[in-house]
């Protein structure tokens, strides 16, 4: 009898752990809106945009109205949103990568898909949890400002703004290549950007003071200027990039136009490129 039992107990470890193995690991990223996995009717964890996490088997995943996200595995991915809410179970989805060919995804792509999204489950691994959209900007106008700090401009023009129609500047806008002390700029612009072309290579800041709500309010912003090698190898990853969005079974697994325009703008935010459209 005990003979009996330790093997019922070796069949059962055994038909789990097979069970374990073949539920393949799908991954979920958010590009647009939200989406919510639900484990019941009472537990969820909402996933907003910018935020990345694993797909546990017995869950529902609740996609929002007008919001896109990608669901990927080891070797296929999909794309989806609609202008309705969808619901999808694990199986549906295992189902819907399955009938895309193992080429449409590479080890390059998802790891960049690693990379360039906040993990859910290293900041929370449990579900109810509440968590806030990805920052995408600055809720004061007049503290706004572009390129982000310590971009590298790829761009032949570059387009510095600030604050916004009704934001006060106080003093010229100083622009210093700090690698060999150059001021290339110091005036006091009448609109809230101004246009720089053809600059040298180096570290640049731009400096500036403005009336927030009746506070001063000082910058000192940074970009930097690549030479002409470092420049060229740069582009080349965006093209490089922008190709392999392209790279695609035309039939099934090719991304919008809406898509491939969000990861472009999200590789070139991660790897703090500028470039002007």
């Amino acid at each position: 009898m005990k003979i009996k039992i330790n093997n019922l107990i070796i069949t059962l470890t055994l038909l789990i752990s097979f069970n374990v193995v073949s539920q393949e690991k799908i991954s979920i990223v958010v590009l647009k809106g939200y989406a919510i996995l639900q484990n019941s009717t009472t537990e969820s964890i909402k996933i907003n945009r910018g935020k990345k996490m694993t797909f546990p088997a017995n869950s529902i995943f609740v996609i929002n109205k007008n919001s896109s996200a990608i669901l990927y595995n080891s070797t296929a991915k999909i794309e989806l949103g609609t202008a309705t809410e969808k619901r999808y179970s694990y199986s549906e989805i295992n189902k819907l990568l399955k009938k895309n060919k193992a080429t449409t995804l590479t080890k390059n792509f998802i790891a960049y898909l690693d990379k360039m999204y906040a993990d859910l489950e290293a900041q929370n691994n449990s579900y109810g949890a509440t968590v806030g959209a990805a920052s995408r900007g600055i809720e004061d106008d007049n503290l706004a400002y572009s390129p982000q700090d310590d971009s590298v401009i790829l761009s032949d023009t570059l387009e510095l703004t600030f604050g916004s129609l009704g934001t006060k500047l106080l003093s010229n806008i100083i622009v210093k290549n700090n690698s060999t002390d150059e001021i290339v700029y110091n005036e006091k612009p009448e609109k809230y950007l101004i246009k720089l072309n053809s600059l040298k290579p180096g570290n640049y800041t731009w400096s500036y003071k403005i009336d927030s709500n009746g506070k001063n309010v000082s910058f000192i912003n940074t970009f930097i200027i690549p030479t002409s090698i470092e420049k060229e190898a740069k582009l080349k990853e965006v093209v490089n990039f922008r190709n392999s969005l392209n790279d695609c079974d035309k039939s099934q697994t090719c991304f919008s136009d809406s898509t491939k325009e969000l990861l472009l703008n999200d590789f070139l935010e991660k790897n703090k490129y500028y470039i002007t459209k």
